[in-house]
């Protein structure tokens, strides 16, 4: 092999290449800034956070000393950040709002809207909503729906641990 011929392959792997390594590094900016948001809610209710995951736009974390549950969601230039007080909380589930499209092929579930939302002891404020999915901010899935059960699981194992 001549030294064009080195240079022309060497070009073409880094063109391959290049556009992976450079999502990689965006992905792993974007969950650490999500994870900032989570802290820095942490930091305003005094608590502390012990263990997080991000999903997408949003990330969710627990303090599972104090008992507390955080959200932070960034979406283009709107930061949503909720705090959830886990020792009024009876529970959470995943609420799924979807609709049915008939197409010529048959008929499909088409996701629309996927919630958490925690189910407070009685005589406390309503439900809290956290909104981890929306078909107007986002046309595709990335993942919200075994993300949503993985973290409900994970917040009513908490409480029942805590009775």
């Amino acid at each position: 092999m001549d030294i064009g011929t080195t240079v022309i392959e060497a070009t073409f792997v880094a063109m391959l290449v290049l556009p992976f390594v450079l999502m990689g590094g965006n992905t792993k900016k974007k969950n650490k800034r999500l994870g900032q948001g989570l802290k820095e809610i942490a930091h305003d209710h005094n608590c502390k956070v012990t263990h997080y995951q991000c999903c997408g736009d949003f990330a969710i974390g627990l303090d599972e000393i104090s008992g507390c549950a955080l959200f932070f969601k960034k979406i283009k230039d709107k930061e949503v950040s909720k705090f959830v007080d886990l020792s009024d909380i009876k529970g959470s589930k995943v609420i799924n709002t979807s609709r049915t499209i008939r197409s010529a092929n048959g008929e499909y579930r088409a996701l629309e809207r996927l919630e958490l939302t925690f189910i407070p002891n009685p005589k406390k404020d309503p439900n809290f909503l956290w909104e981890l999915f929306n078909v107007e901010d986002h046309m595709q899935q990335r993942g919200e729906v075994p993300f949503a059960s993985l973290w409900s699981g994970l917040i009513n194992e908490l409480l029942s641990q805590r009775k």
